[in-house]
Order: C-alpha cells, then structure tokens, then sequence
C-alpha cells in the first residue's frame, strides 16, 4: 500500500535541476561526508540526492542542506546528473540529464582487493577524481579525461567535549541507575561527551559514549586528562578515587554523602547531586566546571605511630 501512494505521489515528471545519485547511503563513511560537505558548503537549494536504500539517520542529516528523494524508478528530468560511482549508473537516469558527471571516490588499483567495482562507463561530459591518486587509477581503467576535485570541508565549530572517568563496580549501590541517568541526560542535552569507566564488571544498558576500560593500578595519567571524576554511590565509608581527582585538580560528579562533607568536599570543586538526582542539571555541569584548590585531611602523626617502631 505504501509503495502505491509513493508512486502516485510520482506519477507526473520530476523536474529537478542538480541530481546526485547514490544508490546506497550508508549510516557513515567517505562518500557519506563529501555528501554532506558539499551540500552544506555549495547548496543553494538546487541539489537533490536521488537513492535507492539508505541509513535513515544519514538521510534525516543530509536533508538538512539537500532535497532527499528515494529513487523507485520515478520518471525524472534534470539539468545536471552526478553519479558518485561507476556501479551506480542507472540507464534511465542518465539519460534524463542534459548533462553527465561522474566523481571517482576510490582508488581503483586496489579494486580487487576492496571491492570496490569497477563498470564501463557511458561517456560523460566531465569526469572528476577526489584526489591525483583516484584520477590515475580511473585513468588506466577508462579512456576519459579525468580531472582532480578535491574534496570540500565544511566543518561546524567544534564544540567542548566533557571527558567523565569513573573507577567502580556497576552495581547498584555503586550508582549504576544514576549513572545510566546522567548519560541519558547528557545525550538528551545534546552534550558531547565520552565517559572512561574502569571497572571489571561491564554493564550492558549503558551508553554509546561510555567506553568501558580493564581496571588498572595507575590510573593517574587517565584521571588527568579528564574534565570530572564521577562517582555516584549510595554509600561510601571513604573513596579514594575522589580524592586522587582532586589531588590532580579535577573536580567530581558526586552524590550527597556524609563522606564526602568529611572530606571537605563542597560545590566550590564538585557538582552534588541528590540521590534521587531530582537536582541534576547537564547545562550546569556542562557550562560551569569547577577550578580545584583542594587540600586533603591527613592523618601522618596516626600512621607513624602505627607502623613506625620507633
């Protein structure tokens, strides 16, 4: 039933001006960005990408900057085709065009190798390669001139990146829930971030973001690097993994615990949270992170007298 209302909706000629062709979009990769690069840097509301199967996530990023159409065999006239692969030349659509280009994206000396595949070719009215490498290979294959286009590069500002590290189990009275809770917000907020968790017992209902590490006896050059150290139990008797952080000066995710107040952990150096997080805020954390001047409790007197003879 679908497919009939798709193609009724397409029952006169589509009349479009630029048409790139890519007979599958994949949910990333090469061809994927240049999609995307071109677009964002070069539309003027002309392009439209025609495909047969795609990612619905690449489509749904693309049609920010791009007309999306998915090509069922729709009638279609263009002014300009652009295929972006020699296996990807649709008859029909060629020869809707007043003019035809084909991109070479691959390096076709290792065409056996990667598979990339490899068919004759109608004429063109230009052929471009994205780099001399991809233009001389093509060139040994094909008799047509072939041009280098180098690939454009439009990138967005690239924004702060909160790199979380944790040290703990992934049970419950660890924080496991509060944690999940956090990830889940932050990927809400649309904050990016990535959360080194070193732990022996890996959780499966975790983010994509987390990236679960083998517990380790030094983990100072890890915690340095890192913008908090987050540890969300629902009790702890003393943690030592907050205390190395702020002996780094890297300030805490933590929880409203006694201990913590003991150790004079306070909001000047650490985002505390309820147990309940009912006052978790990711704009906060992610805006707002903490210069640690930290001075730790010590107990040298007690430990000489204990392990000294003397």
């Amino acid at each position: 039933m679908k497919k009939a209302v798709f193609r009724e909706k397409y029952e006169s000629v589509l009349e479009l001006d630029v048409v790139i062709y890519q007979e599958f979009v994949a949910e990333i990769g090469g061809i994927e960005s240049w999609l995307y690069y071109v677009a964002k840097k070069y539309n003027i509301g002309q392009i439209t990408l025609l495909y047969k199967r795609g990612s619905f996530n690449q489509i749904n990023r693309l049609s920010q900057y791009m007309n999306c159409i998915q090509y069922t065999g729709q009638k279609i006239t263009c002014n300009k085709i652009i295929f972006t692969m020699t296996v990807s030349i649709v008859k029909e659509l060629y020869e809707s065009a007043k003019k035809k280009y084909l991109i070479v994206h691959c390096n076709y000396k290792y065409n056996g190798i990667f598979n990339y595949g490899y068919a004759e070719i109608p004429k063109m009215d230009k052929v471009y390669a994205v780099s001399n490498v991809a233009r001389d290979s093509f060139k040994k294959i094909q008799e047509q001139d072939v041009f280098t286009l180098y690939n454009p590069i439009e990138m967005d500002k690239p924004r702060k990146l909160l790199k979380l590290i944790s040290a703990t189990r992934l049970t419950e009275e660890k924080g496991l829930s509060r944690m999940i809770k956090l990830s889940e917000e932050l990927e809400k907020a649309n904050i990016p971030y990535i959360w080194l968790i070193f732990t022996d017992r890996p959780a499966e209902k975790v983010s994509k973001n987390v990236i679960f590490m083998k517990p380790r006896y030094n983990m100072q050059d890890y915690m340095k690097e890192a913008t908090y150290g987050v540890q969300l139990s629902t009790d702890e008797s003393s943690c030592l993994f907050t205390k190395e952080c702020l002996k780094l000066k890297v300030p805490l995710i933590i929880t409203d615990l006694p201990v913590f107040k003991e150790d004079g952990i306070t909001s000047k150096v650490a985002h505390i949270l309820k147990l309940d997080m009912s006052n978790l805020d990711v704009e906060k954390i992610y805006n707002n992170i903490p210069k640690v001047e930290f001075t730790e409790k010590k107990s040298t007197k007690e430990y000489k007298e204990l392990l000294c003879n003397k």
